[in-house]
């Protein structure tokens, strides 16, 4: 006796052929990391980089490849933004109070 298929393909009528809905996604960074770094740097821009990077695991296995792909390149711009301004306030908010402070009258 003959093995009888459970569900045949509709598309080509072969009952033991295999149907992939869509292929599967190449793999999206979360860029969690860089958001991390970038809230301890700078927190206003480093909160939306930390958002953006929790979506992206949601929105993939919701099915958004798409969404998913642009929450992941948010959370590197954020990421960069505040990883730049912290450094640059870091760097430079010093120097500026240093000078601040000298040029203060002295009681």
């Amino acid at each position: 006796m003959k093995d009888v298929p459970v569900s045949a393909d509709i598309n080509t009528g072969n009952p033991w052929s295999q149907t992939i809905s869509q292929p599967l996604p190449r793999a999206i960074p979360t860029n969690m990391v860089f958001a991390i770094i970038g809230t301890l740097l700078f927190s206003p821009c480093g909160i939306v980089a930390v958002i953006n990077a929790a979506k992206v695991s949601l929105l993939i296995q919701a099915g958004q490849v798409e969404e998913a792909r642009k929450a992941s390149k948010n959370a590197v711009y954020w990421s960069l933004a505040a990883v730049l301004v912290g450094l640059a306030v870091m760097v430079f908010f010093p120097t500026a109070l240093k000078d601040m402070m000298a040029s203060m009258p002295v009681k």
